[in-house]
């Protein structure tokens, strides 16, 4: 693997993103993938069939929790070459290191994602699940992913989609959540991303349950 990829880079105290959501999720890491275990097995297949990578990819999980994603990924026989899965919470990420310690395909870094320390155009896919509505500056978010991706790279954002009834239930989240809660409307979203010259190749809303999804696959 690059040697670019094995450092795990740690924070910059001054960032613009708000340390109580890393502290959240640190403190749910053991029980995470139980409590959320029908909402995550729902968005990882949605994310799953939008992922055509092949054995020489190099794919980027911006906020990859504890690696439950690839995980699924691994099972279902998906190709690639190294993945990185970058996460602010330490507790979150140290799950996802002992679930990969024997796969030197993996590495790990600890980083915000409004501020990648990899080099332009290092990577062939670039995913971003359940995260986006965790960011403080979501537009600088965007610039860097689009400044990582190689020339026709791929990026999948899913997340929740605040638009319709979804905006109540967003707003009671927001209002009993100690994490940043800035969730976008499907059209928002894809507005941002043809800011930064994204070409829009997918989009998609739908419900589960109570919550409100938008799924949205963009190429540099």
């Amino acid at each position: 693997m690059p040697a670019r990829f094995r450092k795990s880079f740690r924070f910059n105290p001054d960032h613009v993103s708000d340390k109580a959501t890393q502290h959240s999720y640190s403190r749910q890491a053991k029980e995470y993938e139980q409590k959320w275990e029908k909402y995550l097995s729902h968005t990882h297949r949605a994310v799953l069939k939008e992922l055509d990578l092949s054995p020489e990819s190099s794919v980027l999980d911006v906020s990859a929790g504890t690696g439950l994603l690839q995980k699924s990924l691994l099972e279902k026989g998906i190709p690639f070459k190294e993945m990185v899965l970058n996460d602010i919470s330490e507790g979150m990420l140290g799950v996802a290191k002992e679930r990969f310690s024997d796969d030197d395909r993996f590495s790990f870094t600890h980083q915000y994602a409004e501020q990648l320390d990899f080099p332009d155009q290092s990577f062939d896919a670039i995913i971003c699940l359940n995260a986006f509505h965790n960011y403080k500056e979501q537009a600088r978010v965007s610039e860097e992913i689009y400044r990582l991706l190689k020339p026709k790279g791929a990026l999948v954002i899913l997340d929740w989609n605040n638009s319709g009834l979804f905006r109540g239930m967003n707003f009671m989240i927001d209002l009993f959540s100690p994490e940043v809660i800035n969730s976008r409307s499907a059209n928002e979203m894809s507005v941002q991303l043809r800011k930064n010259v994204f070409e829009i190749e997918k989009e998609r809303e739908w419900w589960f349950g109570w919550w409100k999804f938008y799924l949205i696959k963009a190429r540099k």
